[in-house]
């Protein structure tokens, strides 16, 4: 059975629409601040009698100084529409954190690559290399669909040495996808969170040139704990022994 993991009550500070559809709530909880690590998620239980399970949302941000954290989540469904009606003071009931995190080196080039809501796991990570290695050089490339899903950029870009941003009608940066920007660089490592075609396409090129690869799942979950065994790829539990993985180790074509 798997180690059942401890419920955490937090209070909403901030739930902020940032971009249509499109929030960033920010939570008091110091037992999920201090425990965070980039990469980690929270199971977010909505408690109205009708959705049992928790929404796994990957933390975005932790401010341990505060004992507080952030997501950014978008509304797709009843659950995160509930969610996003909340306002401050709102106590939060949760799982988390959950799962295990990006293994982050002394990599002197880094490179991440995000797409869509595959980005906000990532600011967090740019975050906590850059204040681990101040030397090291962190280029972040970012894929949305359009103008009106572009966000973080000046977050991202607080971070980075380089912050480029694709968008697939070119509204906004370079027209094309996150994954264009790997052609020819050879980085010590690509960290990268987004759509799974995209993950592949980053673990392909990885691959191709021997660099080192990690990668942030984002498959549909229920219970968050891996109890359930809906979010397994390549015989792995994507909430438990993710959501990061060495894409070496992920059978993509499985």
């Amino acid at each position: 059975m798997p180690e059942m993991k401890s419920l955490v009550y937090g209070e909403v500070l901030s739930n902020t629409e940032i971009k249509p559809g499109i929030f960033d709530i920010k939570v008091y909880a110091p037992e999920v601040s201090a425990g965070y690590a980039p990469g980690m998620f929270v199971g977010v239980y909505i408690d109205d009698n009708r959705h049992i399970l928790p929404r796994p949302f990957g933390i975005c941000e932790s401010f341990p100084e505060e004992g507080a954290f952030g997501v950014v989540y978008a509304v797709v469904g009843e659950g995160t529409e509930l969610i996003s009606k909340w306002g401050r003071g709102k106590t939060a009931r949760m799982l988390g954190p959950l799962g295990n995190g990006f293994s982050i080196g002394d990599e002197s080039n880094v490179l991440i690559v995000g797409g869509g809501l595959g980005v906000p796991p990532l600011l967090g990570l740019a975050g906590r290399i850059r204040g681990n290695s101040p030397d090291t050089r962190v280029t972040a490339s970012l894929g949305f669909k359009n103008i009106d899903k572009v966000i973080l950029f000046d977050e991202f870009a607080a971070h980075c040495n380089e912050t480029v941003v694709a968008t697939e009608d070119g509204g906004f940066g370079a027209k094309g996808f996150a994954t264009d920007y790997m052609e020819g660089r050879v980085p010590d490592v690509i960290y990268a969170c987004g759509p799974y075609g995209m993950l592949k396409a980053v673990a392909d090129y990885a691959g191709k040139h021997g660099i080192l690869c990690q990668v942030s799942m984002e498959e549909r979950m229920a219970c968050g704990i891996g109890a359930c065994l809906c979010c397994v790829v390549s015989g792995k539990r994507v909430c438990r022994d993710g959501p990061v993985f060495d894409s070496s180790r992920v059978d993509w074509d499985g």
